[in-house]
C-alpha cells in the first residue's frame, strides 16, 4: 500500500470522520460559514442504518441547516403520532403531535435512512463540503498533545490531512474515544435489539392510524413498529442481552412480536 504523497500535507480548517446524520450536518455548516472542511465516510452510499423516526422538534434543525424543500421533496412518511401499548395491562394511548407546544412543528418524519442520509450528506458537498466516500480513517495524528489530522485510505492508496479541528461523528465506531478510553458502559443499558423490516405491508392490516409509530411493552423488553416506506415497516424487539442468550435470535424475535397483537397485525401479510 502506498502513501500519496501530493495529498500528505493538504490542511483543512475542519476534518470531520463520518458521514451520518451528525457529520454531514457539521460538514455542512462549516463549509456554509466559509471554511474548508474534508468529511470522510467509510461506506459508500446510499446504506442501509437503523435509528427510522425522529420527533417534531427537530424539524426546525432542517430549516436552520435549508434543507426542509428537499426533506419534504424525498416523499418521507408523514408521522403525526404515536402510540403506546402496555402489553401487561392492556392499556393504549396515542400521543398526537397536533397537541405539542406553541411554535413547534405538529408532526415529523419517519425514515428511510438510506435515503435520507444521503440527502444530507449530498447537501454537505453541494454546500462546499470536500466529501470522499469509501474512505476508511486508519491513524489519528497527533502534534504533541494536539490531534492534527488523520491518515486515511482511499482508492487503494493512503493520504494524510491535517486541520485545525478534528470531528468524530463516527457513531458506534467511536475513533477518537475509544483512542482516548472515553467511551464507558452502563451497566443499567445493556440491552440489544433484534429487527426486521417486511415489505409489501398492506395498510388496512394496521391498527393503528396511518404513519404513526407504533410501540409496545411487555415484561422482557419493548418493541417499535415504524412505517419507513408507505409499503415496509421496521420492526425491532429491545430486551436485555441475558434474554437473547436464551435462544436463537429468530425464534426471540418471533415470540416477542406474539407478545405485540398491534404490531403483529400491522405485519401480517407482509414479506420479511
Amino acid at each position: 500500500m502506498t502513501l500519496n504523497n501530493s495529498d500528505t500535507f493538504k490542511m483543512f480548517d475542519a476534518i470531520v470522520i463520518g458521514g451520518g446524520p451528525a457529520g454531514a450536518t457539521c460538514a455542512y455548516k462549516i463549509a456554509a460559514n466559509g471554511h474548508s472542511v474534508l468529511l470522510l465516510e467509510k461506506a459508500k452510499f446510499p446504506r442501509f442504518h437503523i435509528g427510522e423516526s425522529m420527533v417534531p422538534y427537530l424539524y426546525k434543525l432542517f430549516e436552520m441547516i435549508d434543507i426542509s424543500d428537499k426533506i419534504k421533496e424525498g416523499g418521507f412518511v408523514q408521522k403525526n403520532g404515536v402510540e403506546f401499548l402496555t402489553g401487561t395491562t392492556g392499556d393504549l394511548r396515542r400521543q398526537n403531535f397536533g397537541n405539542v407546544a406553541k411554535g413547534q412543528t405538529p408532526f415529523s418524519y419517519n425514515l428511510n435512512r438510506a435515503r435520507f442520509d444521503k440527502i444530507l450528506l449530498d447537501h454537505a458537498k453541494d454546500t462546499g463540503a470536500q466529501v470522499l466516500q469509501e474512505a476508511d480513517v486508519k491513524k489519528l495524528i497527533f502534534d504533541g498533545e494536539r490531534l492534527a489530522g488523520v491518515q486515511y485510505q482511499y482508492q487503494g492508496c493512503r493520504h494524510e490531512a491535517r486541520a485545525n479541528f478534528v470531528v468524530d461523528a463516527s457513531g458506534r465506531a467511536g475513533l477518537i474515544a475509544k483512542h482516548f478510553n472515553l467511551r464507558k458502559m452502563n451497566n443499567k443499558l445493556q440491552n440489544v435489539a433484534v429487527f426486521q423490516h417486511y415489505k409489501d405491508v398492506v395498510a388496512e392490516n394496521n391498527p393503528g392510524v396511518e404513519g404513526d409509530v407504533l410501540f409496545s411493552c411487555h415484561e422482557d423488553g419493548w418493541l417499535w413498529g415504524i412505517p419507513i416506506e408507505t409499503d415496509v415497516m421496521s420492526v425491532g424487539a429491545v430486551m436485555p442481552l441475558s434474554i437473547l442468550k436464551q435462544s436463537n435470535p429468530e425464534e426471540i424475535f418471533k415470540a416477542h412480536c406474539d407478545r405485540s397483537p398491534r404490531i403483529k397485525s400491522a405485519i401480517k401479510g407482509a414479506t420479511p
